[in-house]
């Protein structure tokens, strides 16, 4: 099974979203960037929902939301760990 990144994009001011390619279909995530002290971060309930079996991958979109957030380069198509369930039917 292979799950990639296929973007990542900054599209508002606190928002940046990340399409990732599952087998049987597209999902796009939100990742909110929250600017409260102490330090700002960027959450997104549905990533954690869909990948919360796997941490690794988690907090590899993580880093990725904050690349496209910050406006650096990211090269795509980035493969996921494989092994993740997949998503919940929605």
């Amino acid at each position: 099974m292979t799950i990639e990144v296929i973007s990542a994009v900054r599209t508002g001011e606190d928002l940046v979203e990340i399409s990732v390619q599952w087998p049987d279909r597209l999902a796009v995530y939100t990742f909110v960037r929250d600017p409260r002290p102490p330090l700002p971060v960027i959450n997104s309930h549905d990533v954690w929902q869909d990948f919360r079996t796997r941490v690794d991958v988690y907090e590899q979109m993580y880093r990725l939301a904050w690349r496209a957030y910050l406006g650096k380069e990211i090269v795509l198509p980035v493969q996921l760990p494989t092994g993740v369930y997949p998503p919940r039917a929605r």
